[in-house]
């Protein structure tokens, strides 16, 4: 009887009691390491110039769609990860079930070039997708795209993974520099409404866009705000109400 009175036991304590470590999960999986890994992957000295061509282009989808796969995220496009522009440039994008075949979409907006311009953006959206690793499903399925910028939002709304009749809401994130995140209503992309996630400030180009100048801390705590935004309840009031986008309509 002494077998089946342990496992009694052990049924009713929680696992941190029993010594057992259980990993992280939602936001607390994201830490700075992971932030810092991918900023310098994607934007640091030895990082391929993602803006000078097609071997940067590849380069940096490449890790872009290694980093979701290693989140437990299946390809969007079918058994592909990636989408061809036909420019030498792919959308990458991953994908999480939800318990709502509807979708929510987070895209990523990559300048292709530099830290702030465009790997702070995808290391925001690795975070992300990290964040919803585990055994609960999120609300609605969850699209986390890389865009590649100019024309990256016309060719997603071109091919996206799921219909964008079945998407109840868009979120573009970047560009990010100093300075507090914005929230804005943006053009929509055909019928899903987007919400765009960025700062006032725009990055600086150039050498002084570099890896080693990045806040990690403060990063890691815009990718805590821009996943309230993803992860709260359907039908819940967005977190703050976003301001209208006053410039011309734009993709």
């Amino acid at each position: 009887m002494r077998a089946p009175v342990l496992l009694v036991f052990a049924l009713g304590c929680k696992a941190e009691k029993l010594g057992v470590h259980l990993p992280p999960t939602g936001i607390d999986a994201v830490n700075l390491e992971d932030l810092q890994r991918d900023v310098f992957a994607l934007g640091g000295p030895a990082a391929a110039p993602r803006g000078a061509g097609e071997a940067g282009a590849a380069a940096g989808a490449a890790w872009v769609e290694q980093r979701l796969s290693q989140m437990s995220l299946v390809p969007a496009y079918g058994r592909a990860w990636q989408q061809p522009m036909g420019d030498g440039r792919a959308l990458v994008c991953g994908q999480r079930d939800g318990q709502s075949d509807d979708a929510i979409a987070i895209l990523a907006l990559d300048s292709g070039a530099g830290a702030a311009h465009g790997a702070v953006p995808l290391t925001a959206l690795i975070a992300l997708a990290k964040s919803f690793t585990g055994p609960q499903k999120p609300a609605y399925t969850l699209l986390f795209c890389a865009v590649p910028q100019p024309g990256g939002l016309d060719a997603y709304a071109a091919t996206p993974p799921i219909p964008l009749d079945r998407t109840v809401g868009v979120y573009t994130l970047g560009p990010f520099a100093d300075g507090q995140l914005r929230t804005a209503e943006a053009p929509p992309l055909g019928p899903a409404p987007r919400v765009s996630l960025s700062t006032a400030k725009v990055p600086d180009a150039g050498p002084a866009d570099r890896a080693e100048a990045v806040d990690f801390r403060r990063l890691l705590d815009r990718v805590r705000q821009v996943r309230v935004w993803v992860a709260r309840p359907p039908g819940a009031p967005p977190p703050g109400a976003p301001e209208r986008e006053s410039s011309a309509p734009r993709r």
